[in-house]
């Protein structure tokens, strides 16, 4: 009768295992990049992150008053079409975003890169301009910033941004994303 407990035991650990997957709410899948994903409704962010400027003084890598562009990728998986129409942060006093901001279903827009740095390859991209203005604080690197992005259709998507690795170099290629020292 001793074994019983063990033999149940050994049972519950095994049969617990077999609900990890990538459906699972314990699989969870991070960007090779490092930036921030999120998704509302049909509308994928992919390596959203605040891009970093080149050499810099200090421990800031934005002072207030200066100027934030981000790097991201959008991605509408969906049937319908939504549109980009507002990013804001309480961090900065505006932001702008200049080009097409619309996405029909299967497109993907990117903004401070040469295309979506994602799992998926969408031949239908366009490149945008997303710029934080105005900074209210200073932006340091290993900290998270919170940006809010408003689609027509979809709504609000609020994801914590960091800066960009200044370590690191990363482009498309034809086989997936390429990382290496800069």
């Amino acid at each position: 009768m001793s074994r019983l407990p063990a033999l149940v035991l050994a049972l519950l650990v095994v049969l617990t295992g077999c609900g990890a997957g990538q459906k699972a709410r314990s699989s969870v899948q991070y960007a090779g990049s490092g930036g921030a994903e999120g998704e509302v409704g049909r509308i994928l962010l992919r390596d959203a992150q605040i891009q970093f400027p080149g050499s810099v003084e200090g421990d800031a890598v934005y002072l207030p008053g200066q100027d934030a562009a981000l790097r991201l990728t959008i991605i509408n998986e969906g049937e319908r079409a939504d549109r980009l129409v507002r990013v804001s942060s309480p961090v900065a006093t505006g932001a702008t975003v200049v080009g097409e901001t619309a996405l029909p279903p299967g497109r993907a827009v990117t903004a401070g890169m040469d295309g979506p740095i994602a799992d998926l390859e969408l031949a239908n991209e366009a490149q945008i301009e997303v710029v934080l203005t105005g900074l209210r604080e200073e932006i340091r690197a290993g900290i998270n910033y919170p940006v809010v992005f408003t689609f027509e259709r979809a709504g609000e998507l609020r994801e914590a941004l960091p800066v960009e690795n200044p370590s690191q170099w990363c482009a498309r290629t034809a086989t997936g994303t390429v990382c290496a020292p800069s």
